[in-house]
Order: C-alpha cells, then sequence, then structure tokens
C-alpha cells in the first residue's frame, strides 16, 4: 500500500520539504517517533548526497514510500547523470570505517544503520531502493564488569529492553567495539587491575570510531575518581548500588542526549 509519492525540484530546499511532509504522513499513520526520525534522517542524508554529488545534477527528485508486509519500502528517484561514488561511499558508511568527523560520512552511517537491502540502480530515472521494518530495534549496549555475577546481574536488568552484549575485560570489550554496532557501553571504573577509563582510551586511539556514549559505575565516591571519569567524556557516573530503575533511567537518558546530538550535527 503506497502512503506517501511526491516529486520537486532537486533543491535543497525541496529536499527538506518532502522530509517534512514524509514525516507528517507517516505521523499521522501512528508510527513510532523514533522509526520516524530514523528514517528521515536516512532520507533526508540520501537525497542530500544526490543533489550534491552527482556529476550533473538531477532537475527533479521523486520519493515514494509503501507499506509492504511489516516493512516500509523506501524509493528515491532522481533524472541525474549516475551517482557513480554510490557503491563505494555506501561501502564506507559502514560505521567502523567511517570517521567520527566527517558529518557527511556520519549522515550515510546512520542512513545505513536504518534501511537494510538497500540497492541503486543507475538508469533514466535513477533508482534507489531500501527497506525499514516497521519494529523497532532494540539499542545495543555492551556491559564491561569483570564480576561475572555482576555481569550478569546488569545483562538481566537491561535485556528486556535493549540488545546486551557482555565483556569481563577491556581487551574483550574493545574487540566488541570494534567489530560490532554499539549504542551505549556501561562499564564499571575498575576492571580487575585496570581502570575503565583505559577502555575510553582504546576507543579514542580509533580514529574511525562513531561517537557512544559512556555510562561508568563504581563504588568509590571520592570526587577524584568521578572527576577522572569525566574527563573522559562519560554521560554519566553511578554510584553502586544501582537499582534496575535506576539504570535502566539512566541508559534512555544517555541514548536520547546521544540521538539529539546526532540529529543536531545533520541539522
Amino acid at each position: 500500500m503506497k502512503i506517501f509519492d511526491e516529486k520537486r525540484a532537486a533543491t535543497l530546499q525541496d529536499v527538506s520539504w518532502l522530509r517534512s511532509a514524509m514525516r507528517r504522513t507517516l505521523e499521522g499513520l501512528h508510527i513510532a517517533e523514533d522509526l520516524v526520525n530514523d528514517i528521515q534522517l536516512a532520507i533526508s542524508e540520501l537525497m542530500t548526497n544526490v543533489v550534491v554529488h552527482s556529476a550533473t545534477p538531477p532537475g527533479n527528485l521523486r520519493l515514494s514510500i509503501e507499506i509492504s508486509g511489516t516493512s516500509l519500502r523506501i524509493e528515491i528517484e532522481d533524472d541525474a547523470s549516475p551517482f557513480e561514488a554510490f557503491q563505494a561511499m555506501w561501502s564506507k558508511a559502514a560505521r567502523k570505517e567511517l570517521a567520527a568527523t566527517d558529518v557527511s560520512g556520519l549522515g550515510l552511517a546512520l542512513a545505513r544503520a536504518t534501511l537494510m537491502n538497500v540497492t541503486y540502480e543507475p538508469g533514466r530515472p535513477n533508482r534507489l531502493v531500501g527497506w525499514r521494518p516497521l519494529a523497532r530495534r532494540r539499542p545495543a549496549v555492551l556491559v564491561v564488569e569483570d564480576d561475572p555475577t555482576l555481569l550478569r546481574l546488569y545483562a538481566v536488568m537491561l535485556g528486556s529492553r535493549y540488545r546486551v552484549l557482555e565483556a569481563d575485560s577491556i581487551e574483550a570489550a574493545a574487540m566488541y567495539a570494534a567489530t560490532r554496532t554499539i549504542d551505549l557501553i556501561l562499564c564499571y571504573f575498575h576492571i580487575g587491575e585496570e581502570r575503565g577509563t583505559n577502555l575510553l582510551k582504546e576507543l579514542e586511539r580509533d580514529p574511525d570510531r562513531m561517537p557512544v556514549p559512556v555510562i561508568m559505575i563504581s563504588g568509590d565516591d571520592r570526587m577524584t575518581v568521578r572527576s577522572h571519569a569525566e574527563t573522559y567524556g562519560v554521560e554519566e557516573f553511578l554510584l553502586k548500588p544501582v537499582g534496575p530503575a535506576t539504570l535502566r533511567a539512566a541508559v534512555d537518558r544517555a541514548l536520547h542526549a546521544s540521538a539529539r546530538r546526532l540529529a543536531g550535527l545533520l541539522r
């Protein structure tokens, strides 16, 4: 069932118009706000790249969306010369390969994380098609703790709402962060003989790392410990013991703040 089909001039102003009109349509169907935000960002970034990067700029853009089963089928058409660099840019936009300071690339990474089975068919017109399941994607939270009992406890606290990855060492956590899409890291300040901030140092050495919010937990209430953690930009610093409601609320706040920052960068 087609729910949106509009054609506009290929200008950045008209990209903005299409994005806003599409949002109103999806909101009118009571699609969850977080899904609408994801789709809006993805479509805006893809259409903007067509306008800016095509060798011969398009005169018109057409955006159509239809509901197919439990997914949205999103199609973008343009009459520009083929976007020869699309496949290379789309491949580079894999989260691990993208420089965190590259705002344009950041938008493509978000588009790639949002849409599935994206295909680009050059021709007259050029056609880009992507799919988005209507079900929410649960954020991935990496929990880092060397005490197996606490590690499992936090995984159980968060498991009903998030996809939880468990690491019992800095080394294991760094491996996860390098090879998986992680939305948030929950880390103890003391991991064996190491500090949790060593993980943040390790992540900072990777210039291609996407920004990931970090929540740190400690049983040490000294201000020096909190200050040391905060110098590494942790989103929140929690003191033990941490109950389920407190932990989930902190994770929600950190994820929402991170999403707002990314959306602000794209705007």
